[in-house]
């Protein structure tokens, strides 16, 4: 994310769904007690520019959420892609991550190596 290095995004087009990748989650500036460890899984189709997608169930060394919890909240992810940025506008993540925690805002792509 732009001025914002411990949160990343990763996407990729798999059989005309989206999944997104989420991980960090609060600035390295916010110290050792904030939420650096959430993690979001999103699935979800591409109309124009705007990725809409649901959270879907993930499972880390540090993280957890259940399928049951997805199926019960529902949680949303909205992105929409520009020439060089893509931009999350809204993540539902109050009550999923500590309250630092934030993933809306601008990501660059890295260039790949």
């Amino acid at each position: 994310m732009a001025g914002h290095t411990a949160t990343t995004m990763q996407v990729k087009a798999e059989g005309g769904q989206y999944w997104v990748e989420l991980s960090g989650g609060s600035k390295e500036s916010a110290g050792a007690a904030a939420s650096a460890d959430c993690f979001i899984q999103a699935q979800g189709k591409l109309d124009k520019n705007r990725l809409t997608a649901v959270f879907t169930a993930i499972e880390t060394d540090t993280f957890s959420y259940s399928e049951a919890q997805e199926k019960r909240e529902g949680r949303k992810l909205e992105v929409v892609f520009g020439t060089s940025k893509a931009t999350v506008v809204y993540a539902d993540t109050v009550g999923y991550c500590g309250l630092t925690a934030t993933f809306q805002g601008e990501y660059r792509r890295e260039p790949v190596e």
